[in-house]
C-alpha cells in the first residue's frame, strides 16, 4: 500500500477518535425519578449530529481509500470530513458551559441529562477536544493535499 494512503487512513482514524474526546467534563447533582444522584459526564462531539457526521465521513475516507481507485473520491470524502469537523468546532465554540448555565442547554448538549428533573452543576472543566479536532482537520487537509498532488510513488 502507498505510504500516502496509509497516512490518509491514519488521519481519518485520528479524526474519528477526536469525536470521542471530551470538550467539557461536567460534575453535577440532580434528581432522577425522585432519587438524588451525583456524578460526572463528559460532553463529546459523538453525542450530537456534528460528531456523528464526523465519524461517518472518517469511515468514508477509509472506505474511499480501499474501494475507490480515483483520487477525486479521496478528496471528496476528505472535504466532507473537514466540513463536518468545522461544524463540530462551531458546536464546541458555541457551547459555553458554566455552573450557572440553564439546565435546558445542558440537556440539549448531552442526552444523559434529559432524565434529570433538577440539575445543579458543581464543577465544569474544559477538555482537549477543540485542539484535537483542529489537529484532525489539519492532518486530513495535509494528507489529502499531499496525496492529490503527489505522483504514483514516494
Amino acid at each position: 500500500m502507498d505510504k500516502r494512503k496509509l497516512f490518509l487512513i491514519l488521519a481519518a482514524v485520528f479524526s474519528c477518535i477526536s469525536t470521542f474526546i471530551p470538550y467539557f467534563a461536567v460534575d453535577c447533582d440532580g434528581i432522577v425519578n425522585g432519587v438524588e444522584v451525583s456524578g460526572s459526564s463528559a460532553l463529546m462531539l459523538i453525542k450530537n449530529a456534528s460528531g456523528i457526521a464526523m465519524a461517518i465521513t472518517a469511515v468514508l475516507i477509509i472506505a474511499a481509500v480501499f474501494l475507490i481507485k480515483h483520487k477525486a473520491g479521496y478528496v471528496i470524502a476528505a472535504l466532507l470530513n473537514v466540513a463536518c469537523s468545522c461544524w463540530g468546532l462551531f458546536v464546541i465554540a458555541g457551547a459555553k458551559v458554566s455552573p450557572d448555565m440553564d439546565p435546558d442547554v445542558l440537556r440539549r448538549l448531552d442526552f444523559s441529562f434529559s432524565s434529570m428533573e433538577a440539575i445543579a452543576i458543581t464543577n465544569v472543566s474544559q477538555g482537549p477536544a477543540f485542539f484535537f479536532v483542529i489537529a484532525s482537520v489539519v492532518l486530513i487537509l495535509v494528507t489529502t493535499f499531499l496525496y492529490y498532488i503527489g505522483n504514483d510513488e514516494i
